[in-house]
């Protein structure tokens, strides 16, 4: 390490290029985090202000309340318009996931932000998931949206290789 800031102190142009060069690397990561802060809070502003995002909402609450949420996951009422809004509803949350993994959405503030609903809506909707698994045979149904739970529940934002893997390839 000695010689390496020796080197740099005795050539003024590397120590020049290398200043600069990280200087233009922070820029870009600077630029990245307040893009997708923005980004984050434009799709939060939008969803709240959507009216099938708020009826979705609504007929979550009311069929959790009424006792019928897991009842919507049979075959016969999976297209029904009141299991639609449930997965509407459910299906943001994995496009919330999708947009972390790709750096595109801000975990912090989703995690700020929705804390409660995130954990209110996996708990609750726990068993329509489970049993739209089972019905549909696929179990990987809704595991975004497990994932974010999981980051949101155990306070672990998901791992830079993740991220990263989604950024390469």
């Amino acid at each position: 390490m000695k010689n390496l800031i020796a080197y740099l102190l005795e050539n003024p142009i590397v120590l020049t290029g290398s200043l600069a060069a990280m200087l233009a690397i922070w820029g870009v990561i600077s630029q990245r985090q307040i893009s997708r802060r923005k980004s984050t809070f434009d799709y939060i502003g939008k969803l709240t202000n959507d009216p099938d995002w708020i009826s979705a909402a609504d007929e979550f609450a009311k069929c959790v309340e009424n006792g019928t949420l897991e009842s919507l996951a049979n075959s016969g009422m999976l297209t029904s318009p009141e299991a639609r809004k449930i997965q509407l509803l459910l299906n943001n949350y994995e496009n919330v996931s999708i947009g972390i993994q790709y750096g595109i959405i801000d975990f912090k503030i989703i995690k700020d932000n929705w804390r409660s609903n995130i954990k209110y809506h996996w708990t609750k909707g726990n068993a329509f998931i489970v049993k739209m698994r089972e019905k549909t045979k696929t179990p990987t149904l809704f595991c975004e949206f497990e994932k974010l739970h999981h980051w949101i529940n155990d306070n672990k934002k998901p791992s830079f290789l993740i991220r990263i893997r989604y950024l390469l390839f």
